[in-house]
């Protein structure tokens, strides 16, 4: 019975490594074999000959980490890279194709070649299937000559995962406005639509770009054998080389006490060169200062305005325009101001008499920021501190009680004075 029993036993542990090894056998043939062969220098400089084999070198060993893949060894190819020439070409002709796979015992090869300068290498990956000749994936990178090999490696990388059928999944982006550059987990893969892309499953970083717009950028799931959709739209950014109109009203706060806060309506036309801004503006405020003082026993109130009417001209810095709903920005400003003195008095044929003008140079400076951009059109807010150098002359009456007339006193200060306000504006 014992001897049965390790019979038995025997047997069934024989029937369990076989099973491993078979296992092991069909996962080894489920994985691709990829052979990476040299890259082709298309620089016209031999100082970049090196590249050929150091891509295809770097790549290889970075491969050779994955365990969704087998990689051929480098030392292998010699004979496939000095007899096999098709990535010169970049045309795969079957019967050479048959002679790599006889060579190397591969699945798919991985080929390409390079060209640029040093500041600004362009990369082109392809995975060809060396059964049909047919071009299965392809990455094309763009680097510094510093940032190469690591964009180099995550490319194959994404080829391989691709290649390898196991845990990819699918991206679609589409864009408003069209043909924006697309970049995933930094490197360019195209411009959009990108329809239908195949990821490995994991979670990847994308971002677009398009000259006049703001980037955009979101961090997606895709999930495998799925497929993730992103539909950004990119709004202009305020920073073309475009003309403006603008119109508003804010409040003017005086630093002189006897003047009372008023609204000032503001127009102004400009153009913006990149993140500078230049525009002329013209202003009218009715400020209100009216004066009370005792006459006669009772209290007399007197009527008196300012109408002030500004000319300034205006230079403006944008601060930061990356982002989409608020652009700040901050200037300087000069110009010239007209300040009029007027009250009531009924002796006058239209009731207004003009006591004094003054003209005003004013100096200041401007805080704010486009908010809510729609199209050619935005809103505004900003705040202002407005400085004049010149002192104005403000006439101030008292009675003279029983002599029954009154006596003009001349009181002198600067009109400076800060607004608080927006507008809207539209581009052009």
């Amino acid at each position: 019975m014992r001897r049965l029993i390790n019979v038995y036993f025997k047997r069934i542990t024989l029937l369990v490594i076989c099973i491993i090894i078979a296992g092991g056998y069909a996962v080894a043939a489920s994985s691709p074999t990829i052979a990476v062969l040299n890259f082709t220098n298309n620089t016209g400089s031999k100082g970049m000959d090196y590249l050929s084999t150091a891509l295809a070198d770097s790549i290889s060993a970075t491969l050779s980490q994955s365990e969704d893949i087998q990689v051929v060894e480098r030392s292998r190819l010699s004979s496939v890279i000095n007899q096999v020439e098709l990535e010169k070409s970049g045309m795969f002709n079957k019967t050479d194709i048959s002679r790599a796979e006889r060579m190397t015992n591969a699945d798919v090869l991985l080929l390409g070649s390079y060209t640029g300068t040093p500041s600004n290498i362009t990369l082109i990956i392809k995975a060809v299937d060396i059964k049909t000749a047919l071009v299965l994936n392809g990455r094309v990178v763009t680097a510094h000559l510093s940032e190469l090999f690591d964009r180099a490696n995550q490319a194959a990388g994404i080829i391989a995962a691709v290649v390898s059928t196991k845990d990819v999944g699918r991206l679609t982006v589409s864009t408003s406005p069209d043909e924006c550059d697309i970049y995933i987990d930094g490197m360019m893969v195209g411009q959009s639509p990108l329809i239908e892309y195949k990821l490995p499953a994991g979670e990847h970083r994308i971002r677009v770009v398009k000259k006049g717009y703001i980037d955009d950028e979101v961090t997606l799931a895709i999930r495998t054998n799925g497929s993730a959709t992103w539909n950004p739209v990119l709004p202009e950014k305020q920073v073309l080389n475009r003309s403006e109109f603008s119109v508003g009203v804010s409040a003017l706060i005086p630093a002189n006490n006897d003047l009372t806060p008023s609204p000032v309506f503001l127009a102004a036309i400009g153009h913006n060169f990149d993140r500078w801004h230049i525009s002329g503006e013209i202003g009218f405020s009715r400020i209100s200062h009216d004066q009370v003082f005792e006459h006669l026993g009772s209290e007399v109130e007197q009527d008196r305005w300012y109408n002030y009417t500004s000319l300034n001209g205006h230079i403006v810095y944008i601060l930061y325009t990356g982002w989409k709903l608020v652009t700040p920005y901050a200037g300087v400003f000069a110009g010239y101001g007209k300040l009029v003195d007027y009250r009531s008095n009924e002796a006058y044929e239209d009731g207004e008499e003009k006591l004094r003008s003054h003209n005003l140079l004013s100096l200041g400076g401007r805080l704010g920021a486009n908010i809510l951009n729609f199209g050619k059109f935005s809103l505004y807010i900003e705040g202002r501190y407005y400085y004049t150098p010149t002192l104005v002359t403000r006439d101030e009456y008292q009675s003279q009680g029983v002599l029954g007339g009154l006596v003009k006193n001349e009181q002198e200060y600067r009109f400076n004075y800060v607004t608080l306000g927006g507008g809207l504006k539209y581009y052009f």
